[in-house]
C-alpha cells in the first residue's frame, strides 16, 4: 500500500495527466530510453544498495535494477496512479520495493536515507 504524504490544499497538474498520455509522450520524444540509459549507467557505475527515484511515474528505468546488487529501492512521485501502476508492474520483481505518494517541494520527509537518488525528470522541469 502506497503511503500518502503531505496532500495540500492546491491541485498539482501532474496530478491529471493519464500515465498512458505521459508514456506515450516519453517515448515518442525518446526521453523514457534515454532516462533508462542513463539509470542504468549510474546503477553499472556506483552499484548503490539502496536508490531512489524522484518522480518514477511508471517505474521507467526500474527493469534495470538488479535486486542482488541494489536490494533497497524506492519510488516516489506526485501522482498516486502512477505510483498504482509502479507497485502493479515491479511488485514481484523487486521484493523490496517501496513506494510513496509525495511532493518533494512541500514533504519534509518522503523516505528514509538511500545511497543514491536518481532526480532526472526533477531537474528535466525545473
Amino acid at each position: 500500500m502506497a503511503r500518502y504524504i503531505g496532500l495540500g490544499v492546491m491541485r498539482n497538474p501532474w496530478k491529471d495527466i493519464p500515465l498512458v498520455d505521459y508514456e506515450g509522450h516519453m517515448a515518442q520524444v525518446a526521453q523514457a530510453q534515454l532516462l533508462t540509459d542513463v539509470l542504468a549507467e549510474v546503477l553499472r557505475e556506483y552499484s548503490p544498495r539502496s536508490i531512489a527515484v524522484v518522480g518514477c511515474a511508471g517505474g521507467n528505468g526500474f527493469q534495470k535494477i538488479d535486486p542482488q546488487i541494489t536490494p533497497r529501492v524506492v519510488g516516489i512521485d506526485i501522482n498516486p496512479d502512477y505510483i498504482a501502476q509502479t507497485r502493479i508492474r515491479f511488485d514481484g520483481r523487486i521484493p523490496t520495493l517501496e513506494l510513496c505518494v509525495g511532493d518533494i517541494q512541500t514533504d519534509k520527509e518522503v523516505f528514509s536515507p538511500v545511497d543514491v537518488v536518481f532526480a532526472a525528470l526533477v531537474f528535466e522541469h525545473v
